[in-house]
């Protein structure tokens, strides 16, 4: 017997299959995560400042490339160690947020170790890696193994407690995303008892035309129905660290 998950686009040739609807492994406890990548200034102020008063914290995957521009759009190094210091996760989302699938070995592992030596240098151990594009292959997860704690992709989808950690799924919020998409996706979460990891990046107003922008208000309530359900909100590292998640 062959088992194949199908969780992604593509072809696949078999004989005589059976589909099969795979129950997920269910968490003790619904739980959340609040992730941004590229690390706007907005997410480092506002998006931070919003979990902090709920007791809530986030995970933040940095660019080294865009932290180190000096454009005001994105956090800076400092921001990114004060984020540290007040509880928050930080990850890695590239040097030149790369579509990494399309590196050679030797330059992805060149990458991964400055990028790795970088967040190490700022008192940031440990962290886990955030696909750029959400772009990967087998040889992008398996070089992340060498260096990361897990890898988080943006294949959109809960994820249970038998879930790869090199694959973690996300709800990815754009401009075109609605408040109750949110709300419904908070939903599925609690009534499948597993977890969910929101991908944000930049805060900003109803106004703006910038695809990857999200209202604050929008966020800000978003918030407030999580804590209104009760519904526990961590980072992803200390959800890998405690679940008994596959090392794959």
């Amino acid at each position: 017997t062959v088992i194949r998950v199908l969780d992604r686009p593509g072809k696949l040739s078999t004989c005589r299959h059976e589909l099969r609807k795979i129950e997920p492994v269910e968490f003790h406890e619904p739980v959340i995560s609040i992730s941004f990548d590229d690390v706007y200034m907005s997410a480092a102020t506002y998006g931070a400042n919003e979990l902090e008063k709920r007791g809530m914290k986030g995970t933040f995957f940095a660019t080294k490339d865009y932290t180190l521009s000096g454009e005001e759009k994105y956090a800076g190094e400092k921001n990114l160690i004060d984020l540290s210091f007040s509880g928050h996760e930080i990850g890695f989302h590239g040097v030149k947020h790369p579509f990494f699938s399309t590196y050679d070995f030797e330059d992805m592992d060149a990458e991964f170790e400055e990028g790795l030596h970088w967040l190490n240098s700022l008192g940031i151990n440990n962290p886990g890696i955030a696909f750029p594009f959400g772009d990967f292959d087998e040889r992008v997860i398996s070089l992340s193994r060498k260096y990361f704690s897990y890898g988080r992709s943006s294949i959109h989808g809960l994820n249970d407690s038998a879930f790869s950690r090199y694959e973690l799924k996300i709800f990815p919020v754009t401009a075109d995303t609605t408040l109750d998409e949110m709300v419904d996706f908070v939903s599925a979460v609690e009534i499948n008892n597993v977890w969910g990891i929101f991908l944000f990046h930049d805060l900003g107003s109803f106004e703006s035309d910038y695809y990857y922008e999200t209202p604050l208000d929008d966020y800000i309530a978003l918030l407030d129905e999580i804590e209104k359900r009760n519904i526990a909100v961590k980072t992803i590292n200390e959800i890998i660290s405690v679940e008994s998640l596959s090392p794959f």
